[in-house]
């Protein structure tokens, strides 16, 4: 074996410790400094990624509840030459005479019980929270009870058959509580409203096709003609007023006309484009 002198083995040893890293010698302060940098850095890092989560998760329920909202949104509309029934969530029915057409929402119902209307409907209703229906010209609002609507020719017209009926208008001092056997006519434009009683026994014309009347004003029956048979016919206001007692079923549109105009001592024409009253 080699022997080495001491300078030899001085060298080798100067050598070896020059390539050895010897950590920096720092002050308890100084390492807390940069212990307390690097949690807050690290603080950041994950708060932005749980707020973004947060925020996301917000969006993605709102998008589910108004999805679900509008795909529950239902539409019925009865066709323009035929009436129809349809029965809504909570066991109500409703009638549409024929053009007419509802809308309401499924998911929310026995929260809101309220039906968008288009034409005129009759509508039995069974108890529980308020229901309403809403039109062009007015609302009409019950508990449980049954009515006919009808919004036609600037004039909301509501009889009620059974229970307690609120309507309410579009014009200012437009309400009126009525109940069985009473109807109410509320017009948009300058004509008088109406309040008053009506023969509980003549049911419901345009949905029976019975026709039945005593001294009724003239423009409320040729306003049940129209719905019946799905005309629209011109009358002069002058002749509104007239009162009209007789009886008919299930004639045709001339017969009907014949029928209520003779008395009268009135005219009537049909043509293609209009139906027409007159003296």
């Amino acid at each position: 074996m080699k022997d080495f002198s001491d300078k030899e083995v001085e060298a080798v040893l100067d050598q070896y410790f020059s390539e050895i890293e010897v950590p920096e010698i720092r002050s308890k302060a100084a390492v807390w400094n940069e212990l307390s940098a690097n949690a807050d850095a690290n603080n950041q890092v994950h708060m932005l990624p749980f707020w973004m989560k947060m925020a996301a998760s917000v969006v993605i329920i709102l998008s589910l509840t108004s999805s679900l909202y509008f795909f529950n949104e239902k539409s019925i509309e009865a066709g323009k030459d035929k009436m129809m029934a349809h029965a809504l969530p909570d066991g109500s029915k409703v009638s549409l005479n024929a053009g007419a057409s509802i809308e309401y929402n499924a998911l929310a119902w026995y929260i809101n019980r309220t039906v968008a209307l288009k034409g005129e409907g009759f509508f039995e209703v069974e108890k529980g929270r308020q229901f309403t229906v809403e039109t062009n010209l007015g609302s009409v609002s019950v508990l449980g009870t049954s009515f006919n609507v009808k919004p036609q020719h600037g004039a909301l017209s509501v009889a009620c058959y059974s229970g307690k009926v609120a309507v309410e208008g579009l014009k200012q001092g437009q309400y009126e509580e009525i109940t069985k056997g009473q109807r109410v006519v509320f017009n948009s434009n300058n004509i008088t409203d109406f309040s008053g009683k009506f023969d509980l026994n003549n049911g419901i014309s345009w949905i029976t096709g019975d026709f039945e009347y005593r001294d009724e004003a003239l423009s409320q029956v040729i306003a049940d003609i129209e719905s019946y048979y799905g005309v629209q016919i011109e009358m002069n206001e002058k002749i509104n007023s007239r009162k009209y007692s007789g009886n008919f079923s299930k004639v045709s549109l001339k017969d009907a006309l014949e029928i209520i105009c003779l008395p009268l001592d009135l005219q009537y024409q049909i043509t293609e484009e209009k139906v027409q009253v007159f003296q």
